[in-house]
């Protein structure tokens, strides 16, 4: 059952999210081309004209490229709410399905809906500096880019030893287990949001969603600044004081288990937020 609800939500979203998605590659390679023209046509006065052109084909394309994943992230939510909070909720609800189950599909569906986003993304961005040239440099921007990465990478591989490689491997997992935890703990905040939001307001909902959300954010993030503030004294002390001062792989250490108490604390709390909204979906909803 699980299978055929995921397909549903992906298939709801799947068509706008394309449309938009090729858009984006081809405004990409759009933009490409008009950062290659401007390039061309500075200091010749037969194209000038045609700089305004390739001005808003650019500003068009670094538009459409920046407003992808906001839009993406959009669409998931929409879609969220008009499945649970409209008149559809109505139907919704009455399928022979968990709602921890339809819960799990949104949840699963925007995952893979913004890992799509990022790729593609990268892509975008890749095509647009592949095709952009590289100024005075010659060749591409992409080209040009690598290029000044070439220098750091060489650095590190003449030092890199065992004992590099290890703690670049712990940290590097450690990093992508943050991005990985991040994403669900963000994404289950809106979720949260526009359930709470939905259930408090019998009008203007959305609004609701919005400055609980905010509300929420504000919450969060002042007392991350604490938490990092105290985190932070406590690592400058150990590095800088004298008397106690340890150990650089300890430094390392102590960083390595910082950065994991984030993962844990952002797990924590995104699993607040998949009780509280799989609760409420079970409870009395305001679908009026």
């Amino acid at each position: 059952m699980f299978r055929k609800v995921l397909k549903h939500d992906l298939n709801a979203i799947l068509k706008i999210w394309s449309i938009i998605t090729a858009t984006v590659l081809v405004l990409s390679i759009v933009g490409g081309l008009c950062f290659r023209g401007l390039n061309a046509a500075t200091g010749q006065q037969s194209q000038m004209a045609f700089i305004p052109l390739y001005l808003l084909g650019i500003v068009l394309s670094v538009i459409a490229v920046a407003a992808y994943g906001v839009v993406t992230v959009a669409l998931i939510m929409i879609r969220f709410y008009k499945n649970f909070f409209t008149d559809e909720g109505y139907l919704t609800f009455t399928l022979p399905v968990k709602r921890s189950t339809l819960f799990n599909s949104k949840l699963l569906s925007a995952f893979i809906f913004n890992t799509a986003t990022f790729l593609v993304t990268v892509i975008a961005v890749t095509v647009m500096l592949a095709i952009a040239p590289g100024g005075e440099y010659g060749g591409s921007a992409l080209s040009v880019l690598l290029d000044s990465f070439s220098v750091p990478f060489a650095a590190i591989k003449s030092i890199m030893n065992d004992r590099l490689a290890f703690w670049i491997c712990a940290y590097a997992v450690v990093g992508l287990a943050y991005v990985l935890v991040a994403f669900v703990h963000e994404t289950l905040l809106l979720f949260c949001t526009v359930t709470f939001g939905s259930i408090l307001a019998k009008k203007h909902k959305i609004l609701t969603s919005v400055a609980v959300y905010y509300g929420i954010q504000l919450l969060i993030q002042t007392v991350w600044l604490v938490v990092e503030g105290v985190l932070s004294l406590g690592i400058s002390a150990i590095s800088v004081v004298p008397e106690v001062l340890v150990p650089e792989t300890q430094v390392l250490w102590l960083v390595l288990g910082i950065l994991l108490f984030y993962v844990c604390a952002l797990a924590l709390i995104a699993s607040f937020f998949y009780k509280f909204a799989v609760s409420r979906l079970r409870g009395n909803l305001n679908l009026a």
